[in-house]
């Protein structure tokens, strides 16, 4: 037995037992019925037992004086067989060595033929399997995206944004608070002093307006007569004639009550003008007032919003230990696969390249290293 690649004599073990199983097989195959029985014919053997025994017991008769068994050298093996001619028994001899080493070459070939299709068998078996788990794992990913460790960092900062971001509106909302409070505080201060100006309001507005006209007309028409009789009074008398002084004192009381009436419209017009300032103060503070109420709605919503995404940061956080455990239980297994799928690769080549290398007899092979002689 020569070895491939090796130049030492000494065999590994397991590599001895294969050769041995070798040996062992093709033992049965030189022995075998139509073997021997073409070596018997053609050497024309045992021709006393063949009148009078079938062949197979004559075929029988010589596999006894054959015997195929490893020697004191544990890469050599002898072939012996036993008859009473020295020539027979040696061209016999070097017959079923060279039996043996014909054989060998193509049991070599077919074992290492089916060796590259059990190996190409379980490259595919192994690569379904990879691909599955790659599968897996990319399902895994994708449906756990969010919570995977590799996540962590970033998830961890965004739910300090999100925070940051829900405290700023928070404190938002309750400076909003805070203003709504004054301008209602406003509201009702102007309403009170509205209550409180509208009592003398209210009194100089009493009575008829069309009554108070039509006596403030009267006045001035007969502030004019008045005026007119002092005229033709003073045509007539002096300033110091009694009718003339009666009518003189008549003007006067005349331009009074006509000046308190002008007096009290302008009060009552500058009363209406201040009331419609304070209309339009409370107007303009409502209107501030549903402003406001309306931005505190906005930011509570906004922050409602944004609490249930930090919740959801949350949980993508707290399940991080969890997918880290499983994707690393993933992750191993996928090594292991992928470190058999290498190893089946290496192993599917090397076997792959066995049969052209056993059919230019570069492989492992059998030589005959002594010749049966006489």
């Amino acid at each position: 037995y020569q070895p491939q690649a090796q130049n030492s004599s000494q065999m590994p073990s397991d590599e001895q037992a294969e050769m041995q199983n070798v040996v062992n097989s093709l033992t049965q195959i030189v022995v075998s019925q139509s073997s021997l029985e073409k070596i018997i014919k053609q050497e024309d053997l045992y021709t006393i037992q063949r009148d009078y025994l079938p062949i197979e017991d004559v075929v029988d008769l010589m596999r006894r004086n054959i015997n195929i068994d490893s020697s004191s050298h544990k890469s050599t093996y002898t072939i012996t067989y036993e008859g009473s001619d020295p020539a027979r028994v040696v061209r016999v001899t070097n017959l079923l060595a060279a039996r043996l080493v014909e054989e060998y070459l193509p049991y070599r070939i077919k074992r290492a033929s089916e060796k590259s299709a059990f190996f190409q068998n379980e490259l595919v078996k192994a690569r379904e399997k990879l691909d599955q788990k790659e599968a897996e794992m990319s399902d895994y990913k994708l449906k756990y995206y969010n919570e995977m460790p590799a996540r962590l960092s970033t998830n961890k900062s965004r739910l300090k944004v999100l925070q940051d971001q829900y405290k700023a509106k928070l404190e938002s909302i309750q400076g909003l608070k805070r203003m709504r409070g004054l301008t209602l505080d406003q509201i009702d201060l102007i309403r009170h002093i509205v209550d409180e100006n509208q009592r003398p309001s209210e009194l100089l507005l009493t009575g008829d307006e069309s009554q108070r006209t039509s006596i403030y007309t009267d006045q001035r028409a007969k502030l004019e007569k008045l005026r007119s009789g002092l005229r033709e009074l003073q045509v007539r008398y002096t300033d110091q004639h009694p009718m003339v002084k009666r009518l003189e004192i008549d003007i006067a009381d005349a331009e009074e009550l006509i000046e308190e009436e002008e007096q009290k419209k302008a009060k009552s017009v500058a009363n209406t003008k201040r009331q419609k300032n304070f209309d339009d103060d409370l107007s303009a503070l409502q209107t501030r007032l549903n402003d406001i109420s309306l931005d505190i709605n906005n930011l509570e919503q906004k922050n409602e919003e944004i609490q249930v995404i930090m919740e959801t940061y949350e949980g993508w956080i707290a399940s991080a230990p969890t997918r880290e455990a499983e994707w690393s239980s993933l992750t191993r297994e996928y090594a292991e696969l992928t470190k058999h799928y290498d190893s089946l690769i290496a192993a599917h080549l090397q076997a792959s390249s066995a049969p052209n290398l056993e059919e230019v007899q570069l492989g492992r092979q059998l030589i005959i290293k002594d010749h049966a002689r006489i």
